[in-house]
């Protein structure tokens, strides 16, 4: 019985090696930017899901995804993915350096709508819904 116990022990250390190792090599892997970002992704969210308890690997995950939405021009969502891994790891500068980038760029495209809608405004300084870019 003691055999089988220090069998399943072993069995269960190797498996957590092997996934560790696993894990490991993934997030360096996403880090390598001669990789097609795609790529860069799947790897990145393969690390995340092997050791969901990684800050590191969360926050690569998180700075991968964010940098494709904002390349993809979806600043919003880009904001919500950086946010949220901001919060969990304060001492990443790459995520703070992106969110940043976008937050500025999401002031200078509303002024650019503010500034491009004035002049359109009806009785009363309204604007009509149609007038309203989105």
């Amino acid at each position: 019985m003691f055999a089988l116990l220090v069998a399943v022990v072993v069995v269960v250390l190797f498996t957590a090696g092997v996934v560790h190792l696993m894990a490991t090599s993934s997030l360096q892997r996403s880090r390598n930017t001669v990789l097609p970002s795609a790529t860069r992704v799947t790897l990145a969210r393969q690390a995340a899901r092997l050791e969901p308890w990684r800050v590191d690997a969360s926050s690569q995950l998180a700075l991968l995804e964010g940098a494709t939405l904002y390349e993809k021009g979806d600043l919003a969502e880009a904001k919500r993915v950086l946010g949220e891994a901001r919060l969990q790891d304060l001492s990443n500068k790459d995520l703070e350096a992106l969110l940043r980038k976008v937050n500025r760029d999401i002031i200078v495209r509303d002024s650019r709508k503010a500034h491009q809608q004035h002049g359109h405004e009806g009785p009363g300084g309204t604007l009509a819904p149609e007038d309203v870019e989105p």
